[in-house]
């Protein structure tokens, strides 16, 4: 979008990463003529999106227990699970979970990792994940009151 609205007809020249110019595509193409085209000039863009609440400590268990109410699963699946996790299944699910993202328009996540075994410290293994993808984010210690040791 412009100060005009919407550009129609538009694209973007994009090198080493950043933006150069938003402009028509005639005119793009006009002063750039050896740039590669990607898209067939149907979509639409729009900024990354902000996944602000999410828990890959939970990555390697979707679907299991849909039919719990929330503290039943939090106790039969997501404690059992989560005290069995160390840094590579955490990094593995990480992954996992994020690559799922990035295909949703996902750029950068906020990672609240449950940590029901705190000797292990397999958050950083989330950490490692998100440095193989490349994406961005914030990984914390997930706040847990009953949990020894915390």
């Amino acid at each position: 979008m412009s100060d005009q609205g919407d550009i129609k007809d538009g694209a973007i020249h994009i090198s080493k990463g950043k933006i150069k110019n938003v402009s028509l595509y005639s005119d793009l193409k006009q002063k750039l003529p050896e740039l590669e085209i990607v898209g067939d000039g149907s979509g639409i863009v729009i900024p990354g999106l902000i996944n602000a609440h999410t828990h890959f400590s939970e990555a390697l268990i979707p679907g299991m227990g849909s039919e719990m109410t929330l503290f039943e699963w939090g106790r039969e699946i997501v404690t059992p699970v989560s005290e069995n996790l160390n840094l590579e299944t955490a990094r593995e699910g990480t992954i996992l979970k994020v690559i799922e993202m990035l295909h949703s328009g996902v750029t950068y996540v906020n990672d609240m990792f449950v940590h029901s075994n705190p000797k292990i410290m397999a958050s950083l293994g989330v950490v490692d994940g998100l440095n193989h993808v490349g994406i961005r984010g914030c990984v914390s210690y997930g706040a847990e009151d009953c949990t020894d040791g915390v």
